[in-house]
């Protein structure tokens, strides 16, 4: 269970995490957050950006089909990934919404 804020104080959100602890899903109010969860300080273990992205498609997917409705935006976050990311050097990925 998850406490979300709110106008009228913390109302209790429906989370869940992955059985070895390294990604959660959390199912708030107004919107579902997807994200790897690292077991280390350095975040060396969240493995590619890539693969983050696609597995937050399938998530995110079957868990809006499950509550029957559509998603409106997606954002992406890439702190705590590997900086080897990109072929054009080290540009760190932004937040972007599509």
């Amino acid at each position: 269970m998850i406490n979300e804020l709110s106008a009228t104080g913390p109302v209790g959100r429906l989370g869940f995490r992955a059985v070895d602890g390294t990604a959660e899903i959390r199912l708030l109010g107004k919107r579902f957050d997807f994200s790897f969860v690292s077991t280390n300080p350095e975040g060396s273990d969240l493995g590619a950006f890539s693969e983050f992205c696609m597995q937050a498609k399938n998530i995110l997917a079957v868990s809006l089909n499950f509550f029957q409705t559509k998603g409106a935006q997606a954002c992406c976050c890439a702190r705590g990934f590997s900086s080897k990311m990109s072929s054009q050097g080290n540009r760190q990925p932004r937040l972007k919404t599509f």
